[in-house]
């Protein structure tokens, strides 16, 4: 054999006969993958028989991507292979294995939540995303065999193969040019995202370990393109600073008295326009609400600029931009800015945000104590008289049902002295896992689902568990109206109900219809109804109840605002002046609404009736539209960063406390890596500085916990006792009290303040604590006689003696009670 040939099949084709053992032993990887991702999503969501067909149609996909991924991988194992083959099997095998197990991880997020990840996995934190999937579902025998079958599989697969040798030098140069052709030309074979009428069917098709590294491929080369608009001087110093300008459309519609109104916002986890209103695709188990909307203002056509709830408390309140991955995402860090929230603060409101769940989630506690806000209930404060929703296998539950937050929000008010107030509330139950609280709502569903056709009856069965929810949520809020009806307040209160996102699991309708969802303005106030068509966004509500206050109640806000949207409009034929960025996901910025166009990812689409979108192809306008959207990205990067979205703002930056690190602290932290470990974790660290005596380290910890999350309650009480024991008394006091006032009902806070008071012999305060502690359930009462009875022997006096006389009258023959007196 001539040197020239020899060295071509040495040094050449030698390696592409084994690297072919690879690239099959890849692609059956991917097919294996693919196969348990559609038992899992036929096992979870109950899916379709098209589905599952489009779902199958994917395997194209992956063998491009095994090309793709082969020409990435390809270049090291050559190398490897000219320098000692065995070293190149071992990296075959290993990058096998370590394939496998990153790509069913990634598919895992799919199964639960029929959402690819993508960028926002740069977005969210580990312990977010965690959260998510365990919320959906527990690790089950079908992920113990996937994780151990397809890395074995791949091994098995790879040893056999590499063994089979073909000699023709036809077979390696054929290998060749499907790598060099997968880049060049695959575009050619496959769909794109936007020939897909709705993302579901795309995210089905597509493999999903491609989404993740095409998505995070391009949220590194936006992050370096945000980094270069941070600095970019050609921006104007505010860029979204203009005069307000919102119109009043809501006062012609309402009975203006001279008391200002009470606002209550009740935003539904997932609730799609999909699902109740008129000829709703899926609708019927709405009632109620379905219902109210011909009694209200209602808006059809509403647009949630975000398609996760992380943008519900920024979009709807402050009409604020979305940073790179959510404005809440940057934490102390936000800019300072102006709310809907804020500003009637500093004009005699006073706000509280309900929730059964844990509001450190998506940084909401954050962004509303930098509102003022009075109150946020929390999955940490309920009663123990109510129950969390039932947990999953892996002890994983999202908090506190929705009839138990509404419940408890008004035994709340019913404490709070009287002043006009905005309320608000984010529900929980039709969040995944779809469980029902209540399992009447299973015999309801199944009354109510006999009412429509047998096809439509077996569409509903498919996804009953998100109906049970529905009619659950439905009747809650129906109740929780009803109570309120009975409350003096009730006939100068505003209901505002919208959705925060559609759900995910059901299939979308079209590219829109995760956004689309319903409003719903109603009150005794009002004295006309109207159904409006044209388009709208949460954006526009702080702008539009701003004009409201303004133009009815002489409320004063600023001259000039950051809002990246002006006000709603009030027609009743279908069309939009609407301006829209949306950001689909944390890190996913690539949708804009431009009046009735709609781009999304670089397709173009005119926006009809009823939300129907139209595939156009109009280059001039995509190319104007597309403009507006980087100049958006570029003023959006630049003003949260630079803390450029208000000049002179005096009256929100300083709301809030907020504990400075010196260098060392800081140093401290950063060892820790206290940015990667969730508030539980820390706190565990902290309780081990403290049992060492490493005091001021533990202290350290407790303080960056409470920056993040200023309502843990146990955060709060630890810091509080280690101060106690370090005999800073004053410090301690003013930790502990602001825990019971944040956390009223949590015993724990109380029972630490009292010891604290007891020590300082702070009677009067003691006693006063003492008397709102018994407000909570019966087994602090022990605690508390014990301290009454300490304090009347130490110090007496008639309000000691009343709480005496209370608790023994309540329990007259217990005889721990009597036998702490005999003691005492």
């Amino acid at each position: 054999m001539p040197l020239r040939s020899h060295i071509i099949q040495e040094k050449l084709l030698d390696p592409l006969r084994l690297y072919v053992a690879f690239l099959v032993t890849l692609f059956v990887c991917m097919v294996l993958i693919r196969g348990i991702e559609i038992l899992a999503i036929v096992d979870l969501h109950n899916v379709t028989s098209d589905q599952i067909k489009i779902s199958v149609s994917g395997i194209l996909n992956d063998f491009i991507f095994t090309l793709k991924l082969g020409v990435i991988l390809y270049p090291l194992f050559w190398f490897f292979f000219l320098i000692l083959k065995p070293i190149s099997e071992m990296y075959c095998r290993l990058s096998l294995v370590l394939f496998s197990i990153i790509y069913l991880s990634i598919d895992k997020y799919f199964f639960v939540s029929l959402t690819p990840l993508g960028a926002d996995f740069w977005g969210y934190s580990y312990d977010d995303i965690a959260t998510t999937i365990r919320s959906s579902s527990e690790f089950s025998l079908l992920d113990v065999f996937a994780f151990i079958l397809v890395p074995l599989a791949a091994i098995m697969v790879y040893n056999r193969l590499k063994k089979i040798y073909v000699p023709h030098p036809i077979y390696p140069i054929i290998v060749g040019f499907l790598l060099v052709g997968s880049i060049f030309y695959s575009d050619v074979l496959l769909k794109g995202s936007n020939s897909y009428e709705n993302e579901s069917d795309f995210f089905l098709t597509e493999n999903k370990a491609k989404l993740f590294m095409d998505k995070s491929i391009v949220y590194f080369a936006e992050e370096r393109s945000n980094e270069l608009a941070i600095v970019d001087t050609t921006i104007a110093k505010y860029p979204f600073l203009h005069p307000f300008k919102a119109k009043d459309v809501l006062g012609p519609y309402f009975n203006i008295g001279t008391e200002k109104p009470n606002l209550v916002f009740i935003q539904v986890e997932g609730l799609g326009r999909a699902f109740t209103g008129p000829d709703a695709d899926n609708g019927g188990f709405t009632p109620y609400l379905d219902s109210l909307a011909t009694k209200s203002l209602y808006w059809e056509n509403c647009i949630a600029p975000t398609g996760r709830t992380f943008g519900i408390l920024p979009n709807m309140y402050g009409s604020l931009p979305f940073a790179s991955n959510g404005f809440n995402e940057l934490g102390e860090a936000m800019p300072d800015h102006i709310t809907l929230i804020s500003q009637l603060n500093a004009q005699g409101y006073r706000s509280h945000y309900f929730y059964g769940g844990d509001a450190s989630f998506d940084n909401q506690e954050l962004f509303l104590e930098k509102q003022g806000i009075s109150y946020v209930l929390s999955e940490q404060k309920f009663p123990s008289k109510y129950s969390k929703m039932k947990a999953n296998s892996g002890g994983f539950s999202w908090g506190y049902s929705d009839k138990d937050v509404f419940d408890q929000s008004l035994n709340y008010l019913n404490q709070q002295e009287k002043s006009p107030r905005l309320d608000m509330y984010m529900t929980l139950v039709t969040h995944e896992p779809f469980t029902v609280p209540d399992d009447a709502y299973k015999g309801k569903f199944d009354a109510r689902v006999k009412q429509f056709s047998k096809d439509k009856q077996e569409k509903f069965q498919i996804y009953r568990g998100i109906y049970e929810c529905l009619l659950y949520t439905d009747d809650a809020i129906k109740e929780f109206i009803e109570a309120y009806s009975q409350r003096p307040e009730f006939k100068n209160t505003i209901f505002i109900i919208t959705g925060d996102h559609r759900m995910i699991p059901i299939p979308h309708r079209n590219r829109i219809d995760r956004f689309h969802v319903p409003l719903l303005i109603w009150s005794p106030m009002l004295k006309n109804t109207a159904s409006f068509k044209s388009l709208v966004s949460h954006s526009q509500m702080a702008p539009t109840f701003m004009a409201f206050f303004q133009e009815n109640y002489g409320l004063k806000f600023p001259k000039e605002v950051a809002f990246i949207t002006d006000g709603m409009d009030a027609n009743k034929a279908f069309g939009s002046t609407l301006q829209q960025p949306i950001m689909r996901n944390k890190g996913d910025l690539n949708v804009y609404i431009d009046n009735e166009y709609y781009l999304d990812n670089g397709g173009l689409y005119k926006i009809l009736p009823r939300m129907e979108l139209e595939q156009v192809t109009l280059r001039s306008k995509t190319k104007e539209i597309e403009e507006k959207l980087a100049k958006f990205k570029r003023y959006n990067n630049y003003a949260t960063n630079n803390n450029a979205l208000y000049k002179n703002i005096n009256d929100q930056s300083n709301v809030r406390e907020y504990y400075a690190f010196d260098d060392s602290q800081q140093s401290l932290l950063d060892s820790i890596q206290s940015d990667s470990i969730n508030s539980d974790s820390l706190i565990v660290l902290a309780q081990g500085f403290m049992r060492a005596d490493k005091y001021d380290t533990a202290i350290t910890v407790l303080q960056y916990i409470l920056n993040r999350s200023p309502n843990y309650a146990d955060a709060r009480i630890l810091l509080g006792r280690i101060y106690y024991w370090l005999d800073k008394l004053q410090l301690a006091e003013d930790e502990l009290s602001k825990a019971v006032e944040r956390s009223p009902q949590y015993k724990d806070g109380y029972r630490a303040l009292t010891d604290c008071l007891e020590e300082t012999e702070n009677y009067n305060r003691l006693s006063s604590v003492i008397d709102s502690a018994l407000t909570l359930e019966p087994e602090y009462e022990y605690y508390a006689y014990l301290k009454a009875l300490s304090l009347y022997k130490t110090n007496l006096n008639d309000s000691t003696q009343t709480i005496i006389d209370s608790i023994k009258a309540r329990y007259p023959d217990n005889k721990k009670l009597n036998a702490i007196e005999a003691e005492l």
